[in-house]
């Protein structure tokens, strides 16, 4: 990962010491810091706050990067109703896919389902978590 891209950066506190997956973390971090911590794998919930608590971050945010962290589109809340939100409104069969329609409707209708959308949560092909370290000033 070579940095967030701009659907990403436009999140980012000013100032922010933005940490990707593959950077190691730094020590001696001044209090009230804002720190962005990034992970583009499945599962990174969980990875950036195991994280986020060994470099003693205040959480401010998280959030999901859609479609994928190559081509951020959407940053949106890690939030399961602002997730549904977007699945209800945005996802829908394109146009002209013709072969494809069937399946692409059904998985549409299946994001719809509560474990499904929680799996997508989980898997997210993309993660920001937002804090300060030890807190505002």
């Amino acid at each position: 990962m070579i940095g967030p891209p701009p659907a990403v950066r436009a999140i980012l506190p000013a100032g922010a010491l933005v940490l990707g997956q593959d950077q190691a973390d730094p020590s001696g971090l001044a209090a009230g810091r804002p720190v962005v911590l990034t992970d583009s794998r499945p599962g990174a919930r969980a990875r950036l706050r195991r994280r986020a608590g060994r470099l003693g971050l205040t959480l401010e945010g998280e959030h999901v990067v859609l479609p994928t962290w190559g081509s951020a589109a959407f940053v949106v809340e890690d939030d399961r109703h602002v997730v549904g939100w977007l699945w209800d409104t945005l996802a829908t069969v394109p146009p002209r896919a013709r072969r494809s329609a069937p399946l692409v409707e059904l998985a549409v209708r299946l994001g719809t389902l509560r474990p499904v959308r929680r799996a997508l949560l989980w898997g997210a092909p993309g993660r920001v978590l937002v804090g300060r370290v030890g807190g505002r000033p």
